[in-house]
């Protein structure tokens, strides 16, 4: 989880609340910049939220049925594109394959070595690509979270 810092802003944290930015995407193949909609990812609560790792699940769908594909199988398929657009910074420099960016098949998370922070009204635009789906599925279910904590401050 990396270091955890007792402070945000020259504000003492005294609380820590677990929280999740979550959204799913419906995609077929050859798709090119699907985009989660765009409250999925705005942090919109007084909270700063403290954010430690990025969790992707890769669902495919046969016959109206979710199949798990997370990890060797699904992950090769869909690659990602964060940005942060208050901050106008990309995440990842290209589009990215899900199973370049995780940890490990076990873990199946992208842990960030430094706590990364939103504020209100600050977020990511998370767009997503298909390759050519080989003998697998047709349809995937594309899940992504950002997990970490809300943090109550102290006063100056």
């Amino acid at each position: 989880m990396g270091r955890l810092p007792d402070t945000f802003n020259d504000r003492k944290i005294v609380q820590r609340l677990p929280y999740a930015m979550a959204g799913t995407v419906i995609m077929e193949a050859s798709q090119t910049g699907r985009q989660f909609t765009s409250a999925a990812f705005l942090h919109n609560i007084d909270k700063p939220f403290e954010i430690h790792r990025m969790v992707p699940r890769v669902m495919g769908v046969v016959a109206a049925t979710p199949v798990n594909l997370t990890g060797a199988q699904g992950d090769p398929f869909i690659s990602c594109r964060i940005f942060d657009f208050d901050r106008n910074q990309d995440l990842v420099k290209a589009s990215t394959q899900i199973s370049s960016l995780i940890k490990s098949d076990s873990f199946h998370t992208w842990e960030f070595g430094e706590p990364y922070y939103l504020s209100k009204g600050q977020g990511f635009t998370v767009l997503l690509d298909s390759s050519v789906f080989v003998d697998v599925t047709n349809v995937w279910s594309v899940r992504v979270a950002f997990q970490g904590y809300l943090v109550t401050l102290g006063s100056k």
